[in-house]
């Protein structure tokens, strides 16, 4: 099945087919589609097999995606991911410990190593 919009939605969109953005076509949320063509524009995130951006084509979120085309005059403002990343991501989150407010899981963040005091060289003071 294929869906072409025209007009504006907001909410999410999950179909397993195809989806055509049309030059006059805005998504304002979320979409999981086999292929997405992007020729309006969308705001927010994606998930599907194939995105193309064509000319004229906006895409402002996160895209989750295993083929990503841009094609000249596209233009795209966000993050994207293979889509198996996504599921990593998924997975991590669900594996990470969560402290209680006043407890600490003794996990370390690139924040707290980059409070560390730098040590002085040898020789030096």
């Amino acid at each position: 099945m294929a869906l072409h919009l025209d007009g504006t939605v907001r909410g999410t969109v999950r179909t397993h087919g195809d989806v055509s953005i049309g030059e006059s076509g805005r998504l304002e949320g979320t979409i999981q589609a086999e292929r997405l063509v992007v020729s309006g524009h969308l705001e927010g995130d994606v998930d599907c097999h194939a995105l193309e951006i064509v000319a004229n084509g906006r895409v402002h979120g996160d895209v989750y995606s295993d083929t990503f085309v841009i094609e000249p005059g596209g233009i795209f403002r966000g993050q994207s991911h293979a889509r198996d990343e996504q599921h990593l991501a998924l997975t991590d989150q669900q594996e990470r410990p969560h402290a209680l407010p006043g407890h600490d899981t003794g996990a370390t963040t690139p924040a707290d190593d980059d409070a560390a005091e730098p040590e002085a060289a040898p020789g030096r003071t």
